[in-house]
Parts: structure tokens; C-alpha cells; sequence
């Protein structure tokens, strides 16, 4: 038992507590918890249960201690009818602590067939249990056992379950759970976006390269405008350096503070990759973080499409009308500024005046609920990718 009132016990709570805090984040995580956790409560195996009510004999089972055999032997015996400690723990309340004896008496539970197949090849005699999570979509405990000539679990065993491990353990369950959430999202995003007709570049906060697509990873190889230098990006002509140096710093302060709304994205020529096809460089921010906690690749503050003259005709002018209720008229003005023009450059481009496409522009940010440039090209960037999930995507912004 960990005595709280000790300075030993009391380190060993806060050790415990921080392997629980630090479980997520490490590979390893619920692993290195659950062997301080068999340490402090002088137990002989440590188990975390993670089952789907919808599949129950899907179980994720983290353990220490138990020797080699017992998870396939665990497996085996889901479901037994005699299993009435997983019957507790499965049908308590989030936040439940129990011992092995308030569930069914020793000499009771000798009898049945789990002890005998399970628990006595083990050495398991002496049960603590608590329920981390009991929900519709998941049923999480945790339990601990000693063996038999160890004292049993006391009442203060189990305070110090429900006071401290329990509701630590929730919280980092439910961030483990949301990050597993984020980085399949990222990984099906940035898969989409190896799809995509043009080059695309994230920046993260220092402008350091974050990901590049595999347009942009051809392209910037070839390093005949741009290449990768020490991790930035840099322009092989030493007249563009410093335009394009300043256009990310711009987009980057801007990402960072609330001056994004208003921040309009910066368009370069950057000439020729190989002999194919005249570049535009759009670089423009994914707005300040807590604006982006959707936003992917994870980390990204700035996003630079690397298009080229060929790629104009990527976003469909039909599927535009159709998507957004869009007039002819409005979706040509963002075509053209999706292909990496200036609105007074699309007005030209149109053979009209720059307040008619002012004006197409205004009710464009209308219809697709965006407040600016910068987000309206990121909105049409990854709606590009995904041509059936337009509110999917609007909900990233």
C-alpha cells in the first residue's frame, strides 16, 4: 500500500501520477505505468483494459507481470460466465473502486473456472479494480492483484485509486484517444494531398519545412527556382530571395497574431521549373493556433502552393457553382486567384473591373463562409482533394 502521509508514499504518488500524465505520449507509455503501478501497490501483475462494448472479445490488454501464456489464456476465458469481476468492471459506473471480496467471497470465487484456469496458474489472489471510463464507445479499467500470503488490498488502496490514479488516468485516456483521432485525420490528409495537381509546401512556426507533397518534393528537387536550404525554403534566383524571405515572415506573423483575417497572401514569379511550365508561388498563413487545432499537418502556420501554368484548369468552374451556389461570374474570379493571380490580376485576366470582382469576391466570402484570401484558397486547397466532403472540409478552417 502507498501511505500517503510518508514522504516515501507521497513520492511514490506523484511518480505514479506523472507515468499516468506521460502515458500518451510515449510509445510505451501505458507499459512504464503500469510497472511502477505493480511496484508502489506491491502487486504482482498490473493490467489496463480497453474494450469496445460493440466488440467485446476485441479487448486491448496492457499488462506487467504475469509470466508468458496468461494474455492468450485471458483471452480464452472472456466471456466465461463465472468471470464476475469483469462482469463488475464492465457494468460499474465511471470512477468505481472495488476489492476482489466485495464482488464474490475467496472461497466462492476458488470455485469457479476462471480461478482455477486463470487466476491459481498465476499466482492471482487478491483483486483491486477501478473503472476509468465506462461509456457508450468505450469501457476502460484497471486492475491490480497480489498473490496469496500478501496482505489484500486495505480501503486506503483504494482511496488512492479513486482520488488520484483514476480521474489522471481518464484525462490522459481521453488525450490518447484524441490523438490517435488527430494523427489518423493528418495521415488521411496528407495522403489526399500526394493526389493533389500542385505543389504544396507547410511551414511550421520558425519557417523551418514541415511537409511537402509529392508535387513539391518532384519540384523542389529539381532546385531549378526553388530549393530546400538547412531546412527553408530559399529561391535559386538571388533576386527573388528576398521577396520570398519576406513573404513567409509576413505570413508567419500573421499566422501568429490576430491580423490574419486581414493578412492577404503574397503572390511571386518564381520562373521556370526545368523547361516545362512558368511557377507562381501563393504563400499565405493557417492562422494563429487556437484557430487551428484542426488544421493539419499538425504544426503547420503557413501553407505556400507552388502552382504552375498547366494547373489552372485543377479546380473545376462547374463544380464551384454547383458546391457553393456560386454565380459563373464569382467562380471564375476564384479560379483565377486559386491559379496564384491578385484580384486586380483576375479582374484583368476577366476583362473586368476590379470592383465588379471585388464585389464577386465579397459574395464569395458570403457563400463559403470565409472572412479573407488566405482562407478562402486554403478552403479551396484541401476542398480540391476532397470534392464530396465540402462541409467536412469547411469545419478544418
Amino acid at each position: 500500500m502507498i501511505t500517503a502521509g510518508r514522504t516515501a508514499g507521497g513520492q511514490a504518488l506523484a511518480r505514479l501520477v506523472a507515468e499516468a500524465s506521460a502515458a500518451p505520449l510515449r510509445p510505451d507509455g501505458w507499459q512504464h505505468f503500469l510497472e511502477t503501478a505493480t511496484r508502489q501497490f506491491h502487486s504482482n501483475m498490473g493490467a489496463l483494459i480497453l474494450r469496445d462494448p460493440q466488440d467485446p472479445e476485441g479487448a486491448l490488454l496492457h499488462l506487467s507481470g504475469p509470466g508468458q501464456g496468461f494474455e492468450r489464456a485471458f483471452r480464452a476465458l472472456q466471456g466465461d460466465e463465472e468471470d464476475y469481476w469483469t462482469q463488475a468492471m464492465t457494468a460499474g459506473p465511471t470512477g468505481t473502486v472495488r476489492i476482489g471480496t466485495e464482488i464474490i467471497a475467496r472461497d466462492a470465487m476458488r470455485n469457479t473456472r476462471l480461478y482455477r484456469k486463470l487466476a491459481a496458474p498465476w499466482a492471482i489472489e487478491h483483486f483491486l479494480g477501478g473503472v476509468i471510463l465506462n461509456s457508450p464507445n468505450l469501457n476502460a479499467y484497471l486492475s491490480l492483484t497480489r498473490p496469496d500470503g500478501e496482505p489484500p488490498f486495505s480501503a486506503e488502496d483504494k482511496r488512492l485509486m479513486a482520488d488520484w490514479l483514476l480521474p489522471c488516468l481518464r484525462r490522459s485516456l481521453q488525450l490518447h484517444r484524441e490523438l490517435d483521432r488527430l494523427r489518423a485525420l493528418n495521415s488521411a490528409l496528407l495522403t489526399a494531398l500526394d493526389q493533389a495537381p500542385y505543389g504544396a509546401v507547410f511551414l511550421d512556426r520558425t519557417g523551418r519545412l514541415l511537409h511537402a507533397n509529392r508535387r513539391a518534393q518532384r519540384m523542389l528537387r529539381a532546385g531549378n527556382q526553388l530549393r530546400v536550404v538547412a531546412g527553408r525554403l530559399q529561391s535559386a534566383d538571388s533576386g527573388l530571395r528576398g521577396a520570398l524571405r519576406e513573404a513567409i515572415e509576413q505570413a508567419l506573423h500573421a499566422a501568429r497574431s490576430r491580423s490574419h483575417p486581414r493578412h492577404r497572401p503574397a503572390t511571386i514569379q518564381a520562373g521556370r521549373f526545368g523547361e516545362k511550365a512558368a511557377c507562381r508561388v501563393v504563400i499565405f498563413p493557417l492562422g494563429p493556433p487556437r484557430q487551428r487545432a484542426g488544421a493539419l499537418p499538425v504544426g503547420a502556420a503557413c501553407m505556400v502552393l507552388l502552382h504552375t501554368d498547366g494547373q489552372r484548369g485543377s479546380l473545376s468552374i462547374p463544380s464551384l457553382v454547383e458546391r457553393y451556389q456560386l454565380s459563373p461570374g464569382e467562380a471564375r474570379v476564384v479560379g483565377e486567384l486559386f491559379s496564384g493571380k491578385s484580384l486586380t490580376e483576375s479582374a484583368g485576366a476577366l476583362g473586368i473591373s476590379r470592383n465588379t470582382a471585388k464585389s464577386h469576391l465579397s459574395r464569395v466570402f458570403d457563400k463559403t463562409g470565409v472572412r479573407s484570401q488566405a482562407a478562402l484558397l486554403k478552403l479551396l486547397a484541401l476542398d480540391s482533394l476532397a470534392p464530396g466532403e465540402p462541409e467536412r472540409i469547411r469545419s478544418l478552417q
